[in-house]
């Protein structure tokens, strides 16, 4: 970039000059580039660590003769921008300078021209911000649409160093990256955050430290400023790239279900794509910490955090202040003392009633002071709410009473819409009662239910005692007592008020009032694949349950499922939602049980329902882990059995209604509502614990899940005297929860779960993803030409393209977004292979048969690195097909040549691995013996003259080109290459054409002159003679003499000359004088020429060979297989009718099937005679140079393999 003119006093102390002039020099910084001395690598490492990013390695200087002092004019942290600079100066600032003769006029000419150019620049602010992004893209290659995080400079330690590296941390949205430059010794490292597999806080020789660990290496950071920030920044970018590899590794072949939708990973990247760059690092962690939030309160996912208070609660007993965190938010006021058993309190806007500020006593030594303390009383409750302790009592007030003046108002209007739900309720015969009024509660499972109505009426008095010391409803607080009397156990009246609060859904509802209506009023009459599986289920749903044996229990029960279907469709429906949405249906309404379901799924058990149920393997594998460390003995029995992996997840998708008795299964649900996931964990563990040593006794996995099947069956409620036959005498269930929160309740706390969720998550997703790799692996491994390693690896590759063009392309098509776009396709292909030269011809090629998926991805390369010889040229040649090369096949396409020319050059003239030249010189000779071949092929005549002058009958059209072929002059001398003749014993070699027309011919010599003059210009002038005097050798024979009676003697049919395959040292082909006998040409129409395979070894000539004998080669393939592609040919024998029509059916085959495919590419090795005239010229001339041979029948590794 142009930078304001800039002092130098010495210029070349740290620089190395590259050019220079009279005025100016374009130097390079020492310690960048490849550099070998030990100053240098000094300078280097001083740049590395101390401004990375604003040292811009090249520069460009006003320097003059009569003054020491120059002046930097531009810099640039890649050599091409300042290259564009430097040539500017050159075509427009130098010649205008050799006119001025004062030094001074110099310098305010070229200061004047680079003010006006500065004004459009950005301002010094702006680019020392856009430093560093500057120095991320140029020392990572990555484009404008990774959008860069944050940096900071860290320590870095690895599997390979034993001490640390100081270098630069660049975190982007996609990558983690680090650089170094110490002493010459460079480290750059970029790992998309789709391969990490674990991030934790860790000490690295006693000092804290973050390790990043991927399936094969451990990466530990250590001296990272704001690591607490830093660490939140990671889960976040982690936690997103799972869910974007969750959401593309579904199936990278076939298409999904028609169903369109925007996921909430697609919404979230919309939202943060309005983010600016410098805001970027900012709202991640703010995001973290909205997350946290919405956790720990249970709120609606549109809840943002704004702002936090230290402050203190005052018990309404004790009067004493709680000391913890005030959250606010727009619709909430939250308080959380921090503790597991400590104090909580979630004030919705719209329950508030008044709010003061008032005066409080401080409780201290000093009896008369005071402090202000906010008064918040909720509407229909006697007690209050005081906050004290905080720093600015005054503005939290105002706050708040502005959003309750807005919440009321907004209150009104979702009242007249409840007045419009209930309308719809009415409609669609929505019920409005629990099932249990009409049905009861008994299952039908127990055989002798009895109710306990002393212990009911007890725990009712109870709660209700509770209920009037504490307010009830969206506004409440929630204590160690509260949680006892969970436990216990929720009576039933209470049950639909009580799970809607704990589990949050009474505010989503009360932030959406008739939602539920409208989306079944919406959807009505819709279908979708979910819904097609929500019927199959509907009748095993509680069977034995006398509400589900009727219309009224499966309607409604169809009605919650399929309304949150289409609320939801990122989860649709899962099985085991209709067993727990039929228990939520006995005792609370539908549209309860609606938005119960809704924070079931999307808050209490996230990700249980989707469809790889990894929130359920998540909790599986953290319940795993705390079974090896409560009971290592048992889990080690269990690991043994193989049970451990896969014990809990039954019990924690149903949340142990299938394998509990229905009433005690009730109980655990009040206890799930109330304090989440973490519920289930610790009944599993206790579960354990009750049957220890009899678990251990037994020797194999069916008795253990024998004997932990029959604890389940036993365990009774308080409330029912439950007895099973057969069963053994079991627990209480409320008993059995009590004793797993007294013992791991103080270790398996909500914060202990979302904690190893975050660390367990990321390996379950590596395995699903991991599964997906090796099923696609097994589809494509029997047609493919890598084996299942370099499959596997490939399908990681391809998959991290599919991801970025997810993520930089935002693209919403659900289906596009499992297949390559272009830019990615190049990119892979030149990370993998040395052919990034054809990525975009190939790319059009492929997408051709249609998007660029794994398997086409795989195919295309398989050609590339372990095609054979044949495969390699057709895929060259079909990427640079012109409309002609398909309509006339036995012309030369001369352009599709041309740009093939065009695109080999590159590969063989820029690509380092070719040093030595051979290459670019065996391609040259290619190239010249591909001219020749085509000139020589365009001027061969179209019909065969006998010695008695008596032309042979043809259509006019073979009449027409052979004139057209003597009219160009190539190879045919003054036109009389068709009239050179040696009497009876002479004829010309006959290579049959496609009746084109007279102006194809026209355009078809001037091409084969333009291309014999371009392969020609450097040969001798009497060129024309010794092609002439070659093709007369060509159709004479090497030893001019005739072969009548020989085995490969020409046989002619229909006045044509078929050229059969020449024995070994002989290219002479000939025609007897007259028609053929009637016996022959039976025998020839029995009997056609069948192709024969020739390979490379057997065509390559010697590196001395002459271009007639490959031309012969050529003749050879063309003429020995007339029928199958030459539609002038009028008599058509019934063997040649066969012929076609297999090749029109193989033709079919090969277009329904992958072209690329492994079975298409061993049929291009077998058949290489159905390929064009052009793939014919252009094979033979790469067999007449054997190191294009070996070249292109090579095996290539994939690069960058791990």
């Amino acid at each position: 970039m142009w930078t304001t003119p800039e002092e130098i006093l010495i210029a070349n102390a740290l620089w190395t000059t590259r050019e220079s002039n009279r005025f100016f020099a374009l130097q390079e910084r020492r310690g960048h580039g490849k550099t070998t001395s030990f100053f240098s690598r000094i300078i280097g490492t001083f740049d590395s660590l101390s401004d990375a990013h604003r040292t811009c390695p090249y520069r460009i200087l006003l320097s003059q003769p009569d003054s020491e002092v120059s002046y930097q004019i531009a810099k640039a942290h890649h050599r091409e921008e300042i290259e564009h600079h430097w040539h500017w100066l050159e075509e427009n600032i130098l010649e205008r300078l050799d006119s001025i003769e004062s030094p001074e006029d110099v310098r305010q000419f070229v200061f004047g021209k680079l003010e006006s150019i500065a004004k459009a620049k950005p301002s010094a602010a702006q680019q020392e911000a856009d430093a560093p992004v500057i120095a991320f893209r140029r020392l990572f290659q990555m484009p404008p649409e990774e959008r860069l995080v944050t940096s900071c400079l860290c320590n870095y330690w690895s599997n390979k160093h034993t001490m640390p590296k100081k270098g630069w941390l660049y975190v982007s949205v996609n990558h983690f990256n680090f650089y170094s430059f110490i002493l010459g010794e460079e480290v750059r490292l970029s790992i998309p955050w789709t391969h990490v597999v674990g991030v934790v806080e860790v000490t690295r020789f006693m000092a804290p430290a973050i390790r990043i660990t991927t399936s094969t290496h451990k990466h530990v950071l250590s001296s990272v400023p704001d690591r607490e920030m830093m660490l939140q920044l990671f889960y976040q970018l982690t936690a997103k790239a799972m869910s974007r590899l969750l959401e593309i590794s579904d199936d990278a072949f076939s298409y999904l279900d028609t169903l369109e939708y925007e996921t909430q990973l697609m919404r979230d990247e919309h939202a943060e794509r309005d983010v600016p760059d410098d805001r970027l690092f900012e709202y991640y962690c703010h995001q973290y910490e909205t997350q946290q939030y919405r956790e720990l309160f249970r709120l609606p996912q549109s809840e943002q955090l704004e702002s936090r208070w230290d402050c203190a609660v005052f018990d309404t007993h004790t009067r004493e202040p709680v000391f913890g965190r005030l959250y606010v938010s727009a619709n909430y006021m939250c308080f959380s003392s921090g503790k597991a058993s400590g104090l909580t309190l979630i004030l919705a806007y719209r329950d508030i009633a008044t709010i003061e500020l008032t005066d409080e006593a401080r409780r201290s030594s000093d009896p008369a002071a005071v402090m202000s303390a906010i008064c918040i009383t909720p509407h229909g409750q006697k007690g209050h709410t005081m906050f004290g302790f905080m720093a600015d009592p005054a503005k939290i007030a105002r706050l708040a009473l502005d959003r309750t003046t807005e919440a009321k108002a907004r209150r009104r209007k979702h009242d007249a819409a409840e007045k419009d739900a209930d309308v719809i309720v009415e409609e669609e015969h929505i019920l409005k009662r629990p099932l249990h009024e009409e049905y009861g509660t008994d299952s039908g499972k127990e055989v002798q239910p009895t109710k306990q109505h002393h212990i009911s009426l007890l725990k009712e008095q109870q709660w209700h005692a509770f209920l009037e010391e504490n307010a009830c409803g969206a506004s409440t607080f929630r204590t160690g007592a509260e949680r006892d009397l969970v436990v216990k156990g929720i009576p039933l009246k209470l049950r639909p008020q009580l799970w809607m609060e704990y589990s949050g859904a009474l505010h989503d509802m009360q932030a959406a009032p008739g939602e539920y209506a409208r989306l079944l009023v919406a959807n009505r009459g819709r279908t979708c694949l979910a819904i097609e599986e929500i019927e199959r289920d509907l009748h095993r749903s509680l069977p034995e349950h006398p509400a589900f044996q009727r219309d009224v229990g499966i309607d409604a029960l169809r009605r919650v499922l399929t309304a949150y279907a289409w609320r939801n469709p990122e989860i649709g429906y899962c099985q085991a939602m209709n067993i727990v949405t039929s228990v939520m249906l006995i005792y609370t309404s539908e549209e309860e049980a609606f938005w119960l379901l809704c924070a079931l799924c999307e808050r209490l058990l996230p990700d249980y329902y989707t469809k790889k149920i990894v929130g359920a393997l998540v909790d599986q594998r953290v319940f795993e882990n705390l079974v090896t460390e409560f009971m290592p003995e048992l889990g080690r029995h269990l690991e043994a059995t193989g049970l451990l992996g896969m014990l809990s997840l039954p019990w924690f998708i149903t949340m142990f209604v299938s394998v509990m008795p229905f009433q005690s299964a009730v109980s655990v649900l009040d206890c799930v509502f109330y304090d989440g996931a973490r519920v289930l964990l610790m009944l599993g563990l206790q579960l354990l614990e009750d049957n220890y040593d009899e678990l251990l006794q037994q020797p194999e996995d069916c008795y253990i899940m024998a004997t932990l099947t029959q604890a389940l069956q036993a365990i009774s409620n308080t409330e029912t005297r439950t007895t099973h036959k057969g069963d053994k005498k079991g627990s209480n269930v409320n008993s059995l929860l009590h004793r797993a929160y007294n013992k791991y309740g103080h270790y398996v706390t909500n914060e202990y779960l979302i904690k190893q969720r975050r660390n367990v998550r990321l390996g379950v997703v590596q395995e699903l993803q991991n599964s997906v790799s090796r099923s696609a692996v097994r589809t494509v491994v029997g047609d493919s030409l890598f084996d299942k390693d370099e499959l596997a690896f490939l399908h990681r590759e391809f998959h991290d393209g599919c991801m970025k063009v997810a993520f930089w392309t935002q693209q919403k098509d659900r289906h596009k977004r499992r297949y390559l776009d272009q830019t990615q396709f190049g990119a892979l292909l030149r990370k993998l292979t040395e052919w990034d030269v054809f990525a975009d011809a190939m790319y059009t090629l492929l997408h051709k048969e249609g998007p660029v998926n794994f398997v086409s991805f795989t195919n295309a390369l398989g050609i590339v690195c372990r095609g054979s010889l044949n495969s390699r040229l057709v895929m060259l040649l079909r990427m640079f097909e012109t409309p002609n090369t398909r309509k006339f096949p036995d012309k030369v396409d001369h352009q599709q040549l041309a740009n093939l020319w065009q695109h080999l050059s590159e590969l063989f003239t820029t690509n380092s691995c070719e040093k030595d030249m051979r290459y670019e010189q065996a391609f040259n000779e290619v190239v010249a013996t591909a001219v020749t071949l085509a000139s020589k092929q365009e001027c061969l005549p179209m019909s065969v003259h006998v010695s008695d002058g008596e032309e042979r009958e043809g259509t006019a059209e073979h009449k027409h080109g052979a004139d057209s072929a003597r009219q160009t002059g190539v190879g045919g001398g003054d036109g009389e290459g068709e009239d050179k003749g040696t009497g009876a014993s002479e004829t010309n070699v006959v290579v049959e054409k496609g009746a084109p027309t007279a102006d194809d011919d026209d355009d078809n010599d001037d091409d084969a002159e333009a291309l014999s003059d371009a392969g020609d210009r450097d040969d001798d002038d009497d060129d024309d003679e010794e092609v002439e005097e070659e093709e007369k050798e060509v159709a004479t024979g090497d030893d001019g003499e005739q072969n009548a009676g020989d085995e490969n003697e020409a046989t002619s049919k229909g006045g044509q000359v078929v050229v059969p395959e020449a024995s070994e040292g002989q290219h002479t082909t000939q025609a007897e004088d007259g028609e053929p006998g009637e016996e022959e040409e039976e025998e020839s129409a029995q009997k056609p020429a069948a192709p024969e395979v020739t390979t490379a070894a057997d065509m390559t000539p010697t590196p001395a060979a002459d271009a007639d004998a490959v031309l012969m080669m050529v003749a050879e393939e063309v003429g020995s297989h007339p029928a199958s592609h030459h539609p002038a040919t009028t008599a058509s024998t019934p063997a040649s009718a066969t012929a076609s029509a297999t090749t029109q059916q193989r033709d079919r085959t090969r277009s329904e099937a992958s072209l690329w495919s492994k079975a298409s590419v061993e049929e291009m090795e077998a058949n290489p005679h159905t390929e064009t005239m052009t793939f014919k010229v252009f094979r033979a001339a790469v067999l007449s140079q054997p190191l294009m041979v070996e070249y292109f029948e090579r095996q290539v590794p994939l690069r960058e393999r791990d």
